[in-house]
């Protein structure tokens, strides 16, 4: 039930005052409703050599899935390029971060994701010449991709290279802002719980000095 609906049946009779309480309210507890994170949790799905994986980040309308075989609602392929010495590659289907050395960057949980270079980006090869995804290795993709009305937004894939490819899972943020690698949902601010409580409290000791003038 609304906080404020809760007190105007507890004995807050005036219109105004109730309606000034869920404005207040609305407002601190929800000050960004747009905001979001889309977090897809798909059963561990892997490519070996010359296999590919599609994701699709959850952005159509419909949930976020993977797959081995390809599916037009894909937003990225990774696949193991067997052409190329099986090097683990992620397909420009839409567009993922690099480091600086060129090689797909390997973001550590909570790192903020925030940009992004276009193009079809290497992991690693055989030599081991990126030494962000050695084998073994279990990191964070950050990509940035076009998500409907959405705009463009920035997103994660986690991901095992050891040495095939596996994934666990994918997320990205609804309003365009960075998103935290690993980050599932968004945090409610310290500010808003704050903010929250000082209401709350103020309406208590507004309805303890009402009680206490009409006793008077």
């Amino acid at each position: 039930m609304n906080f404020c609906v809760f007190l105007c049946l507890a004995g807050l009779k005036q219109q105004r005052r109730c309606t000034l309480l869920a404005a207040l309210f609305s407002f601190t507890v929800f000050p960004s409703a747009r905001a979001g994170i889309i977090f897809t949790d798909v059963v561990d799905i892997g490519a070996s050599y010359s296999d590919s994986m599609y994701v699709d980040m959850g952005a159509s309308g419909a949930a976020g899935s993977a797959s081995n075989s390809y599916f037009a609602a894909a937003d990225f392929q990774l696949y193991m390029f067997a052409s190329n010495n099986y090097r683990p590659t992620i397909d420009g289907l839409g567009a993922v971060i690099t480091s600086d050395s060129g090689w797909a960057k390997n973001f550590t949980f909570g790192s903020l994701i925030s940009s992004a270079d276009t193009g079809s980006l290497f992991l690693n090869d055989p030599s081991g010449s990126n030494p962000s995804w050695v084998y073994g290795t279990r990191g964070y993709l950050g990509v940035q991709f076009t998500a409907g009305t959405d705009g463009l937004v920035n997103g994660w894939i986690d991901v095992l290279y050891g040495p095939y490819l596996t994934v666990y899972g994918f997320a990205y943020e609804t309003s365009g802002g960075p998103i935290a690698a690993g980050a599932t949902a968004i945090p409610e601010p310290a500010s808003t719980t704050a903010a929250t409580g000082l209401l709350a409290t103020g309406v208590v000791l507004w309805l303890k000095r009402r009680r206490q003038t009409k006793v008077a």
